[in-house]
Parts: structure tokens; sequence; C-alpha cells
């Protein structure tokens, strides 16, 4: 069903994140839950479902921040048919360091311009309690 052209398309077997997006590409618009059954839909809907959209974005946010990945040029990026959703061949990527310098050089520059917090809501403290870090600042709980 997730791959049927009377449903998604003539490009059903694409992979195309942005149909889960607005025309603007601002915000995500959910599909009937039948159309993608990964989850089952309905009064039998897999109750583990929000907990599970939650650990993938989590880990998702957790692993991009620090790195970057790619396929291994070569590899077939395909789906294996069963009830569970996983890849045929694996997913081989390579990961590499995402360079965070920048970033920690922005928040540098705002906690020296004595901004006392960063976008209106997190403080910057200065110290992270931890001896020998090769950090000065640290993000701190959310300003009330």
């Amino acid at each position: 069903m997730g791959r049927m052209k009377f449903i998604w398309g003539d490009d059903c077997r694409e992979f195309k994140p942005e149909r889960w997006l607005s025309p603007d590409g601002t915000k995500f618009e959910g599909h009937d839950a039948y159309k993608f059954v990964a989850f089952n839909a309905g009064p039998r809907i897999c109750l583990g479902k929000d907990l599970a959209y939650l650990q993938m974005k989590s880990i998702a946010a957790a692993v991009l921040l620090r790195h970057r990945l790619t396929v291994v040029p070569g590899h077939r990026v395909e789906q294996k048919m069963s009830l569970t959703l996983f890849m045929k061949h694996g997913l081989m990527v390579e990961v590499g360091a995402r360079d965070l310098r920048p970033i920690v050089e922005k928040v540098k520059a705002v906690a020296v311009e004595g901004s006392p917090t960063i976008n209106g809501g997190v403080a910057l403290a200065k110290g992270n309690g931890h001896e020998g870090s090769t950090t000065d600042h640290q993000l701190a709980a959310p300003v009330a």
C-alpha cells in the first residue's frame, strides 16, 4: 500500500519527504493513517506509535546535531516487504563529524555582548562545573 501508484502517484517509489509538507513547505501535513499502515490504523492502531515517533525524532536530532550521514556510494537502498518495515540490504552510511565551532562561537559572542538570554528563552551560564573543560559557557535551564 505504501508504494501503490493509485494512492501516491507515478513517483510512488521515490523518496520524497516533501509529500508530508504543506505546499509552502512550512508545516507537516498528516495523511490518512490507512494510507501508510506501518502502525495500523483505526481501533487497532499500535499503542506504541507515539512513543516510537518520539524516540525516532529524539535520536535523529541528537545524531544529526553532531554528525553528517551519507549513503555509501553504490549501496542499494531498498525496503523488504514484511509486516515491520526494514531495509532489505541494511542501510550502509558513512558517518562524519559535524563542525560545531561556528555555533559555539556564535553562542560565545552573544555571551560577551552581555545578553542574558539567547533567542529570548535560554540563559547563558558562565562555567559548566567541569574542571578542564574545553568550553567556557554552557546553556542553562530555560528562563521563565
